[in-house]
């Protein structure tokens, strides 16, 4: 056991209780998502927001700032434990390297969550979705960085599908914990939700590389920008995309009870 791991080895349990503090926060996240986007497909009101924007739209709601100090402390576990995944891998096999960068980006992704969520809290809004483009455009490697990100969005979102139709994420499930008819029900509500997310990422990742490419911040997308690209194609298709998201929430969710998080 190297000397990273033994130092991880020794805060596993708080590890632990901060991933399933973050599947928390997040499932609860995609969940408002996607009512609130499917509410829009159809008309019913909702609007079609990113996870910034829900959470925007959370602090303006009863227990709103509750809500947000949860969330705050939700993504910041969820990231601490993404980023010690990747420090340390503890799931070695050939794809490892693409894991950790996996782990790592998500990682830095739930730690932007929990950054707005806190300035939510202390009155001021959350930053501009864009400004970390801008800013990495403006050096002469920003252009390939950026682009490099998109196309690793767009791969991350075709093994969604692959992770569905493999079923790969029943085995993060303690099948010691959920009933034979628990178990159907996630399988289909994961394969759902993976696969909307298999719609999303390749979007993001589409307009990350077209960003690059003309050197232009506002064309970077994020879920919400994403969702919105998607309802231009019609309802159906956000309608569609929007049960995804809330399927995925309910992963998630389902995370936070029955998964154990892997940390050394």
């Amino acid at each position: 056991m190297s000397r990273r791991q033994h130092a991880v080895r020794k805060h596993e349990s708080k590890l632990k209780v901060a991933a399933k503090f973050g599947w928390f926060a997040k499932g609860s996240l995609y969940v408002t998502l996607g009512v609130l986007a499917t509410m829009a497909a159809f008309g019913a009101g909702g609007s079609v927001e990113g996870g910034k924007g829900i959470l925007e739209w959370v602090a303006t709601k009863p227990f709103g700032q509750a809500m947000l100090a949860f969330a705050a402390l939700g993504f910041t576990g969820y990231s601490l434990w993404r980023f010690t995944q990747a420090a340390v891998n503890p799931q070695p096999d050939d794809a490892h390297t693409l894991k950790r960068i996996g782990w790592a980006l998500s990682g830095i992704a739930h730690a932007s969550l929990a950054f707005a969520a806190m300035q939510l809290l202390l009155g001021g809004g959350s930053k501009g979705k864009r400004m970390w483009v801008d800013q990495a455009l403006q050096e002469s490697w920003g252009p390939i960085l950026i682009g490099a990100l998109g196309v690793f969005v767009i791969g991350v979102g075709l093994y969604q599908f692959k992770k569905a139709y493999e079923l790969r994420f029943m085995s993060d499930i303690d099948s010691g914990q959920t009933s034979p008819e628990e178990r159907t029900a996630l399988r289909t509500v994961g394969r759902i939700g993976l696969a909307g997310r298999g719609v999303v990422f390749p979007v993001i990742g589409y307009f990350l590389i077209k960003a690059a490419m003309n050197a232009s911040p506002s064309q970077a997308k994020g879920v919400g920008g994403a969702l919105h690209t998607i309802a231009e194609a019609g309802w159906i298709w956000l309608a569609l995309v929007a049960i995804g998201m809330l399927a995925y929430g309910i992963l998630n969710l389902a995370y936070a009870r029955y998964r154990t998080p892997d940390v050394a």
